[in-house]
């Protein structure tokens, strides 16, 4: 049996009963089509890209529409973005590959939670769903992102911050709801997590209206100010 045979076979009988042993042969199937994607990038025998690498072929399946082109081609085209990975990968910063081996099992807790919630998870949901500590994601996600000078300012400028003002935003982010959790993190760059998103942007991430993201983001800060201010009382 050719390749083609074997992923239109592997991919119908998926189809036909999506299940996770069947989502595995089909990304079985497209080995040839991986390893050609993984050796053109110089990456053909590092297991942490090798691993990226099966799981974007796993999400691309089923998302994968017959009618647009064959299933080799459109995964060839949803691996382009293994590129990226490759280029923070040659960070002038050589990160050990325990670590980056951490940063992939983190990735893949995240994407199932993902698949199963249809959301992406709050820090404090992803601790809870992986079992590492939210300081320990703090330390896998900031050694693991590609460093630029603006990210070195922000660090500096970040550790000059009142650990007043630290110690009360972890407070509210413990005490609050999965919404307001997604805001702290989404307008402060909480524990690393990304930032500066504008309320119109955070309302259709989080499927509620911007008056509602202006007025809980209100609230937070106000709880987090009163706070600060009687710690350092």
């Amino acid at each position: 049996m050719n390749q083609t045979s074997a992923v239109e076979n592997s991919y119908n009988t998926y189809v036909s009963n999506p299940s996770k042993e069947n989502l595995y042969a089909v990304v079985k199937s497209l080995k040839p089509t991986i390893d050609y994607q993984l050796a053109s990038l110089g990456s053909a025998t590092d297991p942490v890209m090798r691993n990226k690498a099966l799981t974007y072929t796993a999400q691309a399946v089923k998302k994968f529409d017959p009618q647009v082109s064959s299933l080799p081609t459109y995964i060839s085209s949803q691996l382009r973005r293994l590129s990226r990975d490759r280029r923070a990968s040659l960070s002038p910063v050589k990160i050990p590959e325990r670590l980056q081996l951490e940063a992939y099992d983190l990735f893949k807790k995240e994407q199932d939670f993902i698949d199963i919630n249809g959301r992406e998870p709050d820090l404090g949901e992803l601790s809870d769903y992986s079992g590492v500590d939210i300081k320990k994601i703090n330390k896998i996600k900031n050694a693991t992102r590609p460093v630029s000078t603006e990210d070195t300012y922000g660090e500096q400028a970040e550790s000059s911050k009142s650990d007043y003002l630290s110690e009360a935003t972890d407070y509210v982010y413990q005490e609050s709801d999965h919404i307001d959790r997604k805001i702290i993190e989404l307008k402060t760059g909480y524990n690393n997590s990304n930032q500066n998103f504008k309320a119109i942007d955070i309302s259709k991430k989080l499927g509620i209206s911007p008056s509602q993201v202006s007025r809980r983001s209100l609230r937070l800060s106000k709880r987090i100010n009163e706070l600060k201010d009687a710690l350092e009382s």
